[in-house]
Protein backbone atom coordinates (compact mmCIF):
# COMPACT_ATOMS: atom_id res chain seq x y z
CA UNK A 1 0.00 0.00 0.00
CA UNK A 2 3.19 2.50 0.94
CA UNK A 3 4.64 2.44 -2.53
CA UNK A 4 1.10 4.30 -3.54
CA UNK A 5 2.03 7.24 -1.30
CA UNK A 6 5.02 10.06 -1.61
CA UNK A 7 5.35 12.05 -4.81
CA UNK A 8 3.29 9.94 -7.51
CA UNK A 9 4.46 10.56 -11.17
CA UNK A 10 2.33 10.33 -14.44
CA UNK A 11 4.21 11.78 -17.69
CA UNK A 12 4.13 15.65 -16.73
CA UNK A 13 1.75 15.34 -13.66
CA UNK A 14 2.72 14.82 -10.38
CA UNK A 15 0.18 13.89 -7.20
CA UNK A 16 1.41 14.09 -3.58
CA UNK A 17 0.07 11.93 -1.35
CA UNK A 18 0.49 12.12 2.44
CA UNK A 19 -1.30 9.26 4.91
CA UNK A 20 -1.63 9.16 7.90
CA UNK A 21 -2.88 5.28 9.25
CA UNK A 22 -5.76 5.63 12.03
CA UNK A 23 -5.87 2.36 14.08
CA UNK A 24 -9.92 3.25 14.71
CA UNK A 25 -10.47 2.04 11.47
CA UNK A 26 -7.53 -0.49 11.03
CA UNK A 27 -6.06 -1.78 14.56
CA UNK A 28 -3.40 -3.75 12.59
CA UNK A 29 -1.05 -0.73 11.75
CA UNK A 30 0.02 0.59 14.98
CA UNK A 31 -1.48 -0.04 19.10
CA UNK A 32 -0.58 3.00 20.81
CA UNK A 33 -0.83 6.89 20.08
CA UNK A 34 -3.52 8.48 17.91
CA UNK A 35 -3.75 10.29 14.41
CA UNK A 36 -2.08 13.81 14.75
CA UNK A 37 -3.96 17.08 15.02
CA UNK A 38 -3.09 18.78 12.06
CA UNK A 39 -4.89 22.12 11.12
CA UNK A 40 -3.08 21.56 7.49
CA UNK A 41 -0.46 20.31 5.29
CA UNK A 42 1.24 22.54 2.75
CA UNK A 43 3.95 21.28 0.07
CA UNK A 44 7.08 23.59 -0.71
CA UNK A 45 10.05 23.19 -3.12
CA UNK A 46 11.63 24.09 -5.73
CA UNK A 47 8.86 23.44 -8.44
CA UNK A 48 6.73 26.21 -7.39
CA UNK A 49 8.89 28.70 -10.55
CA UNK A 50 6.13 26.38 -12.48
CA UNK A 51 3.33 27.53 -10.78
CA UNK A 52 4.62 31.70 -11.05
CA UNK A 53 5.99 32.28 -8.18
CA UNK A 54 9.65 32.05 -6.34
CA UNK A 55 11.01 28.45 -5.39
CA UNK A 56 10.62 27.76 -1.70
CA UNK A 57 7.92 30.79 -1.39
CA UNK A 58 6.04 29.53 1.76
CA UNK A 59 3.76 32.16 0.97
CA UNK A 60 2.10 30.73 -1.98
CA UNK A 61 2.66 27.52 -1.22
CA UNK A 62 0.14 24.66 -2.00
CA UNK A 63 -1.93 23.27 0.43
CA UNK A 64 -2.83 19.53 0.49
CA UNK A 65 -6.90 18.79 0.08
CA UNK A 66 -7.34 16.43 3.37
CA UNK A 67 -9.46 12.97 2.19
CA UNK A 68 -10.67 9.80 3.74
CA UNK A 69 -8.83 6.71 3.04
CA UNK A 70 -10.15 3.34 3.73
CA UNK A 71 -6.96 3.01 6.59
CA UNK A 72 -6.71 6.59 7.98
CA UNK A 73 -6.30 9.76 6.03
CA UNK A 74 -5.05 10.93 2.94
CA UNK A 75 -4.05 14.52 2.25
CA UNK A 76 -3.21 14.93 -1.48
CA UNK A 77 -2.36 17.66 -4.12
CA UNK A 78 -1.72 17.74 -7.74
CA UNK A 79 0.22 19.63 -10.02
CA UNK A 80 -0.16 19.58 -14.13
CA UNK A 81 2.27 20.07 -17.12
CA UNK A 82 5.39 20.53 -15.24
CA UNK A 83 9.09 20.56 -17.18
CA UNK A 84 11.32 17.81 -17.19
CA UNK A 85 13.70 18.39 -14.37
CA UNK A 86 14.58 16.66 -10.57
CA UNK A 87 12.20 18.56 -7.98
CA UNK A 88 13.22 19.12 -4.29
CA UNK A 89 10.07 19.07 -1.88
CA UNK A 90 8.96 19.54 1.96
CA UNK A 91 6.02 19.21 3.78
CA UNK A 92 5.20 22.31 6.18
CA UNK A 93 2.65 21.48 9.27
CA UNK A 94 0.90 23.35 11.07
CA UNK A 95 -0.52 21.64 13.74
CA UNK A 96 -4.12 22.51 16.23
CA UNK A 97 -2.20 24.40 18.95
CA UNK A 98 0.07 26.79 16.30
CA UNK A 99 2.86 24.86 16.26
CA UNK A 100 4.72 24.60 13.03
CA UNK A 101 6.91 21.50 11.74
CA UNK A 102 9.41 21.38 8.43
CA UNK A 103 8.68 17.19 7.54
CA UNK A 104 10.52 14.89 4.47
CA UNK A 105 7.89 12.77 3.32
CA UNK A 106 8.34 8.59 4.14
CA UNK A 107 7.44 7.63 1.04
CA UNK A 108 9.74 9.46 -0.96
CA UNK A 109 11.24 7.92 -3.89
CA UNK A 110 14.62 9.93 -4.11
CA UNK A 111 16.26 12.34 -1.53
CA UNK A 112 18.08 15.00 -2.73
CA UNK A 113 21.96 16.07 -1.64
CA UNK A 114 20.88 18.61 1.03
CA UNK A 115 19.16 18.76 4.22
CA UNK A 116 17.29 15.59 3.22
CA UNK A 117 14.59 16.99 0.82
CA UNK A 118 12.65 14.93 -0.94
CA UNK A 119 12.59 14.75 -4.46
CA UNK A 120 10.67 13.38 -7.77
CA UNK A 121 11.68 13.46 -11.61
CA UNK A 122 9.82 14.52 -14.27
CA UNK A 123 10.83 12.90 -17.47
CA UNK A 124 14.01 11.19 -18.33
CA UNK A 125 14.31 7.10 -19.22
CA UNK A 126 12.05 4.61 -17.18
CA UNK A 127 13.65 0.98 -16.57
CA UNK A 128 10.61 -1.37 -17.30
CA UNK A 129 11.50 -4.48 -15.12
CA UNK A 130 10.36 -7.76 -16.21
CA UNK A 131 8.51 -9.57 -13.56
CA UNK A 132 9.26 -12.88 -12.12
CA UNK A 133 7.24 -15.43 -14.31
CA UNK A 134 6.65 -17.99 -11.74
CA UNK A 135 7.36 -17.81 -8.35
CA UNK A 136 8.60 -20.65 -6.28
CA UNK A 137 5.91 -21.79 -3.40
CA UNK A 138 6.91 -20.33 0.06
CA UNK A 139 7.18 -23.82 1.56
CA UNK A 140 10.15 -24.38 -1.13
CA UNK A 141 11.85 -21.18 -0.37
CA UNK A 142 15.65 -21.35 0.72
CA UNK A 143 16.10 -18.04 2.14
CA UNK A 144 19.80 -16.37 2.64
CA UNK A 145 19.74 -13.27 4.61
CA UNK A 146 22.57 -11.07 3.27
CA UNK A 147 23.93 -7.62 5.02
CA UNK A 148 24.51 -5.70 1.17
CA UNK A 149 27.59 -4.24 2.85
CA UNK A 150 29.70 -6.99 4.28
CA UNK A 151 28.73 -9.54 1.52
CA UNK A 152 30.51 -7.59 -1.04
CA UNK A 153 33.27 -6.22 1.21
CA UNK A 154 35.96 -8.78 -0.26
CA UNK A 155 35.81 -8.14 -3.95
CA UNK A 156 33.67 -5.35 -5.01
CA UNK A 157 36.54 -2.58 -5.25
CA UNK A 158 34.57 0.57 -6.17
CA UNK A 159 31.68 -0.19 -7.91
CA UNK A 160 27.95 0.01 -5.98
CA UNK A 161 27.73 -3.06 -2.87
CA UNK A 162 24.57 -3.51 -4.39
CA UNK A 163 25.48 -4.03 -8.09
CA UNK A 164 28.16 -5.94 -6.76
CA UNK A 165 26.04 -8.55 -5.43
CA UNK A 166 25.63 -9.69 -8.72
CA UNK A 167 28.48 -11.50 -8.80
CA UNK A 168 27.72 -14.06 -6.29
CA UNK A 169 24.20 -15.16 -7.95
CA UNK A 170 25.58 -18.46 -9.57
CA UNK A 171 27.64 -19.40 -6.18
CA UNK A 172 24.49 -18.81 -4.23
CA UNK A 173 22.45 -20.63 -6.42
CA UNK A 174 24.93 -23.63 -6.48
CA UNK A 175 24.58 -23.90 -2.47
CA UNK A 176 20.94 -24.29 -3.11
CA UNK A 177 19.95 -21.01 -2.42
CA UNK A 178 16.46 -19.75 -4.05
CA UNK A 179 15.91 -16.67 -2.85
CA UNK A 180 17.72 -14.16 -1.45
CA UNK A 181 16.14 -11.39 1.54
CA UNK A 182 18.38 -8.32 1.84
CA UNK A 183 18.99 -7.06 5.17
CA UNK A 184 17.90 -3.41 6.21
CA UNK A 185 19.30 -1.08 3.28
CA UNK A 186 16.45 1.97 3.22
CA UNK A 187 17.77 5.34 4.40
CA UNK A 188 17.79 6.47 8.03
CA UNK A 189 18.10 9.68 9.09
CA UNK A 190 21.89 11.12 9.50
CA UNK A 191 24.89 10.19 8.13
CA UNK A 192 26.61 7.89 11.19
CA UNK A 193 26.52 4.04 11.07
CA UNK A 194 23.58 2.35 11.60
CA UNK A 195 22.43 -1.87 10.64
CA UNK A 196 19.33 -0.40 9.02
CA UNK A 197 16.56 -0.71 12.00
CA UNK A 198 15.57 2.77 12.38
CA UNK A 199 14.51 3.67 8.67
CA UNK A 200 13.83 7.25 7.89
CA UNK A 201 12.21 6.81 4.19
CA UNK A 202 11.28 3.35 3.56
CA UNK A 203 10.77 3.64 -0.01
CA UNK A 204 14.65 5.02 -0.81
CA UNK A 205 17.87 2.49 -0.72
CA UNK A 206 20.51 4.08 1.53
CA UNK A 207 22.96 5.85 -0.54
CA UNK A 208 26.12 3.93 1.18
CA UNK A 209 25.43 0.27 -1.07
CA UNK A 210 23.86 2.40 -4.18
CA UNK A 211 27.02 4.34 -5.25
CA UNK A 212 30.49 3.48 -6.57
CA UNK A 213 32.96 4.57 -3.71
CA UNK A 214 36.86 4.91 -3.82
CA UNK A 215 39.36 2.32 -3.38
CA UNK A 216 40.98 2.78 0.08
Amino acid sequence: MYENFGAVVSDHTVEFKLFFPDTAKDSSQYINGGLPRITRIQVIGDFQSELGVNNWDFAHAPELVKTDHPNGILYTYTIDQLSDGFYQYKYFVTYDDGTTRWCGDPCSKYVATEHKNAAFVIGGHSTNVKPIGEHVPFHDLVIYELMIDDFTAGFRENRAPVDAVKDKIDYLADLGINAVEFMPWTAWRGGEFSWGYNPFLFLRSRTAISKTRPIR
